[in-house]
């Protein structure tokens, strides 16, 4: 087994104050997850946890976000009814940051407690069940925000404006293709990874399109590919697409066109207008 790197030690020692000056080892459980807790974080890598409250008061969550001897915490905080209220919004999403730190973290405190077995195995049990389908809503929500965005990087003009709707897009293309094959998704690096564990040659194909096609060549043709490809299954763009999107093949490198010139006139010429001319 693999040390633990520096930075987690004083991470892990970092998160474990802040719990101990805040709670009594009687009033919740602490679990530790992420980087931290693997042993693998590097400087600057957030502290990342979850505090489970002893008590059935009303449903309550918080989140606390403080730097603790020069380490960054993301703390969430839950009474028993919060968190199953957290566990079952987790598990509808298919985002499962709170679900995981629980079912794989490391007890900090109050490790005797009854209550761990039984909120590990509930945790375990959610994440076992996968993640669930898109409902026909969630899907359409989907398609129309990627295809808005598609479009606007069809008559984006400038190399700028380019490159920022496509780190709009990437994002939402990684969410879509996970969830539409029943896969856990999550936010930033954890997203990346699971989209590179479940599907590494399309995280290579949005990779190219997103730094070579538009982060070095201004291109989005690679982009506009891999729309059409991710969108397909349910029936592809939401509406009739512009010509500039519409011509980009889904299964051959784009080609360029001609340029328009006498010797190629447009398809359809605009026709005279009754008495003008």
């Amino acid at each position: 087994m693999t040390a633990p790197t520096p930075y987690s030690q004083r991470a892990r020692r970092a998160f474990l104050k802040y719990v101990e000056s805040r709670f009594t080892p009687q009033e919740g459980i602490a679990f530790l997850g992420g980087s931290v807790a693997a042993g693998t974080a590097r400087d600057g890598s957030d502290a990342d946890g979850v505090v489970v409250l002893d008590n059935d008061g009303p449903a309550f969550g918080s989140r606390v976000k403080k730097v603790v001897d020069d380490i960054p915490l993301d703390i969430a905080i839950y009474n028993r009814k919060g968190l199953q209220r957290r566990f079952n919004h987790e598990f509808r999403s298919a985002d499962p940051y709170v679900l995981n730190t629980i079912a794989d973290g490391e007890v900090l405190t109050n490790r005797r407690s009854p209550a761990i077995r039984s909120l590990k195995r509930r945790a375990r049990d959610m994440l076992d069940q996968g993640a669930p389908d898109l409902s026909r809503a969630q899907t359409r929500r989907e398609q129309v925000e990627i295809t808005e965005l598609t479009e606007r990087l069809a008559h984006a003009e400038t190399g700028a404006e380019k490159r920022f709707l496509g780190t709009l897009l990437t994002p939402k293309l990684a969410r879509f293709h996970l969830r539409q094959n029943n896969q856990w998704i999550g936010t930033h690096q954890k997203l990346l990874e699971r989209l590179k564990r479940f599907a590494p040659a399309y995280a290579k194909t949005l990779d190219h399109a997103l730094f070579d096609g538009l982060g070095q060549k201004s291109d989005p043709a690679p982009m506009i590919k891999i729309v059409h490809q991710t969108l397909a299954p349910v029936g592809g763009l939401t509406r009739r697409a512009p010509p500039v999107i519409d011509k980009v093949p889904t299964d051959t490198p784009p080609q360029e066109s001609a340029p328009k010139s006498a010797a190629n006139p447009p398809a359809n010429p605009p026709r005279p207008q009754p008495g003008k001319g």
